[in-house]
């Protein structure tokens, strides 16, 4: 989980020369996040999981990760 350690850097890189709002998730905890929604939504499952409940997987883990920003 690279991009709790690198949260801050990557997203500063990221909103550098940016216009309007700034980012306020770096892309790796994006592509986390992505990775979670497919895990979960493996076919033997029936169901696709809705993106409250990976926000619920989320919450839930928050705890648990060292440094995860809410």
């Amino acid at each position: 989980m690279n991009f709790i350690e690198y949260w801050d850097e990557e997203l500063e890189e990221m909103n550098k020369n940016k216009r309007g709002s700034p980012f306020e998730f770096p892309q790796s905890f994006i592509e986390y996040t992505a990775f979670l929604k497919i895990v979960f939504n493996l076919p033997i499952l029936w169901s696709p999981t809705p993106y409250r409940q990976l926000q619920g997987v989320l919450r839930k883990l928050s705890p648990y990760i060292t440094g995860l920003k809410s």
